[in-house]
Order: structure tokens, then C-alpha cells, then sequence
């Protein structure tokens, strides 16, 4: 009888108990060609608001679920990183 689910889980191989798959392989991240330093403007969900600023990251993060990412510091301290 099984008692917990982390029991059944390792039981059925479930979650993270599940065997990896040896088919899945690591694909390539394209890193976009855009120079450090380049200027930008970021569109808003908000109409009519954009944001300009200079491109200081193009890359992949430890953070991020994959893919590339560009860092932009912007040119007016706005939104949760202004820089305070």
C-alpha cells in the first residue's frame, strides 16, 4: 500500500521520478546580431508609450527558461529597475 505520494510517485515514475528522455536534445539558442551599445525602442503594452533606451545585454541568462535575452538600460528611470 502506498502511503504518500512521493511514494507513488517514485512508484509510477512520475514528475521528477519520470526517466529522462534520451531523444530530447539541447537545441542552439539563437543570439540575435545586435551590437552592444545600439540604440532601441521598446513598445509598451500601454498605447502610445514607448521607451528608449541602449542595448547592454544580448545573450542567454541563468534565470531564464531559455531562449535569448536583450538587457536595455533605459534612457528615463522608469518602471521597477530605475536605478534607485
Amino acid at each position: 500500500m502506498l502511503d504518500t505520494v512521493l511514494a507513488y510517485k517514485k512508484q509510477h515514475q512520475v514528475g521528477r521520478f519520470a526517466p529522462k528522455d534520451k531523444t530530447q536534445s539541447v537545441h542552439a539558442v539563437s543570439i540575435p546580431d545586435i551590437p552592444l551599445g545600439s540604440r532601441c525602442e521598446v513598445e509598451s503594452s500601454e498605447e502610445g508609450l514607448h521607451k528608449r533606451g541602449t542595448v547592454r545585454f544580448v545573450g542567454e541568462t541563468k534565470f531564464g527558461q531559455g531562449g535569448a535575452w536583450i538587457g536595455v538600460e533605459y534612457d528615463e528611470p522608469m518602471g521597477k529597475n530605475d536605478g534607485s
